[in-house]
């Protein structure tokens, strides 16, 4: 249901003063919305400088190459298949006699990561004489494998190392992400320090050339006179400066550019920071690889100490079926298990099977056994007196990393505190300055004050809105060095 508008409110909306105040009104809705639609915060502009970033893409595709380098390395073992014609032959053996030759054959592997293999073959001979007779022989050949690693200690540091490996990669690449915003606020701070450094040059150049101009109409100092010689000096030096100013401003506006490919836009807003820190009681990612690194350093002492043991298992299986001149086909077969205990300076198997010949079946058993004296002992003691060392380095670089860690946290408090210590002596000044504005133009409404005095107060004022910009600004930075140190 539509609601209608009482008669007199409806007459003095659709009236000529009705219709005015819509277009005003329709006009502060449009402007607010385009000024929304271009506000510009300095997050906005970080996230544009990061998109236009030469930096930032050739850092993405070398993260991107990367993550592919391990998903290469992850890939599963996969099935291997070989096909090959073998040997294909056509010769000549008596006069007028000729023989045709060929022996093919296929191989499937299927491999897993547990070290076990199936591999299943399949191979066959051809022979075809000019008299018509023939030879033919198939072999299916089925072969498995394993090694169960019965160690007496536990060796996983090719997946410590991998591990510590990809983390070190992670984190390189979200510390340069965070310099990387950093270094886009460091500029923009430097642009709007820059901007209040030109407004308070601007002013005193300005009054400058006033008081020159005023003194010369009143009389105070004659053309050329001493007076007016130190006061061109004056005007001289100032206009210098300002030009240097700006000169200097237009560099960080060139070099903002080129750096971050985008031409630089004052952000409207900046948000508030998190400033919150406190230490991890584990650390940061830099003392976790230091810890992953003692692991490693432990684990090699444990290897160098322990005694390797692998049990290795077999099994195959194959079957000759062969055929000459027509005749019935004639088969052998052999199927035998395996077994081998091996350590560092001994080795025990025994196998198991039999054969199947003419219909009748032949079991046999194969042990075997080799063992020598191991020649390194004292070299093998030496070498781990050299890992035990390598682990109390590993230890000291762990302890380094924590105790590196917790100062950097406490410093990185110092700095925050600082800060804001430093943010609330600003905000008690920039109050008191807006103050002394208020009552200055007061006061010059009245006669009281001069224009200069207004003047001063506006331009303080000014540059506390852009210091109050910067301030936040390095707020955010203080809190990407946060981020960047708990990683």
């Amino acid at each position: 249901m539509v609601k209608r508008l009482p008669f007199c409110t409806a007459k003095q909306y659709f009236s000529p003063m009705g219709r005015k105040i819509r277009r005003v009104f329709c006009t502060i809705v449009l402007s607010a919305f385009v000024l929304c639609a271009h506000a510009l915060s300095a997050d906005d502009l970080v996230q544009k400088a990061m998109e236009n970033s030469t930096t930032i893409r050739t850092l993405n595709i070398n993260r991107e190459n990367t993550i592919l380098n391990r998903q290469i390395a992850d890939v599963d073992p996969t099935m291997s298949v070989t096909i090959s014609s073998g040997n294909v032959t056509v010769q000549k053996e008596d006069v007028g006699k000729s023989i045709f030759m060929m022996s093919p054959y296929a191989m499937i592997t299927l491999p897993e990561k547990n070290d076990s293999t199936l591999t299943f073959k399949l191979s066959n001979v051809t022979r075809f004489y000019q008299s018509g007779d023939s030879f033919l022989s198939f072999t299916p050949d089925v072969t498995y494998s394993k090694t169960i690693k019965l160690d007496s200690y536990i060796d996983t540091r090719e997946d410590i190392t991998k591990l510590s490996n990809q983390i070190s990669q992670d984190i390189s690449y979200q510390k340069s992400l965070i310099q990387f915003e950093n270094s886009v606020l460091q500029s923009i701070a430097s642009i709007l320090q820059s901007e209040i450094n030109i407004k308070s040059s601007r002013l005193s150049y300005e009054r400058l050339v006033r008081d020159r101009e005023t003194a010369l109409a009143s009389g105070d100092i004659t053309p050329d006179s001493l007076k007016d010689l130190q006061s061109q000096m004056r005007l001289e030096s100032s206009r210098v400066a300002l030009e240097t100013l700006e000169k200097k401003h237009a560099d960080l506006l060139k070099s903002f550019k080129d750096n971050y490919g985008i031409d630089f836009e004052r952000p409207d807003s900046v948000r508030d920071a998190d400033l919150s820190i406190e230490a991890l009681e584990s650390g940061n990612s830099t003392v976790l690889v230091s810890d992953m690194s003692l692991q490693v350093a432990k684990q090699a002492v444990d290897v160098a100490a322990g005694t390797s043991t692998k049990l290795q298992l077999g099994a195959n299986s194959n079957m000759t079926m062969t055929q000459t001149n027509g005749n019935d086909l004639n088969t052998t077969a052999n199927g035998s298990v395996s077994g081998t205990i091996s350590g560092s300076n001994y080795s025990i198997g025994a196998e198991a099977g039999a054969d199947y010949k003419s219909e009748e079946l032949f079991p046999y058993i194969t042990i075997k056994g080799t063992w020598s004296n191991k020649k390194t002992t004292q070299t093998d003691a030496l070498t781990l007196q050299s890992l035990q060392n390598k682990v109390i380095l590993a230890q000291i670089d762990y302890d380094n990393a924590l105790q590196n860690y917790k100062n950097e946290v406490a410093s990185l408090k110092s700095d925050v505190n600082n800060h804001l210590s430093d943010l609330a002596q600003f905000e008690v000044s920039s109050n008191y300055d807006r103050l002394i504005l208020e009552r200055t133009q007061q006061m010059y409404d009245k006669g009281i004050v001069t224009m200069r005095d207004l003047e001063d107060a506006q331009l303080s004022v000014e540059k506390d809105e852009i210091q109050a910009m910067v301030y936040k600004i390095n707020a955010l930075i203080l809190e990407n060095r946060i981020a960047a140190l708990q990683l």
